[in-house]
């Protein structure tokens, strides 16, 4: 349904409210994208704003890519979930992701080989 890169709107039934989830493979795997807070946890990605240009920009400049949680949906949840895409991230910020989860010191290793998985040759 959706493709690597998208970043999608729907509502999550991890986070208990609406969220944007970015797209990591073309088997619907999504991981959240975050405003910044207050700590930065160890497998929190932090990317300008700018790299994820169809969100409004927060007042940081920055956005979190929270890899530690790989969550996967059917495209009957997604359609459930009222799942809309709102645009897309570079395929160049995708490869920096996997190379950033592969040196993950927070992920096991088979969290690692099911998150650069999913991203397959794409990246």
């Amino acid at each position: 349904m959706f493709s690597l890169g998208d970043v999608i709107h729907f509502y999550s039934n991890e986070a208990g409210k609406d969220k944007f989830h970015l797209c990591i493979s073309l088997e619907n795997h999504f991981v959240f994208l975050n405003s910044p807070k207050r700590q930065i946890y160890p497998g929190d990605f932090v990317v300008a704003c700018s790299e994820i240009p169809c969100l409004t920009p927060t007042p940081s400049g920055e956005s979190i890519i929270s890899c530690t949680l790989v969550m996967k949906k059917s495209d009957s949840d997604l359609q459930c979930l009222g799942a809309k895409k709102v645009g897309s991230v570079s395929m160049n910020l995708m490869a920096r992701i996997a190379t950033f989860v592969r040196s993950s010191p927070v992920l096991t290793e088979d969290e690692k080989d099911a998150f650069c998985e999913a991203a397959g040759d794409w990246i």
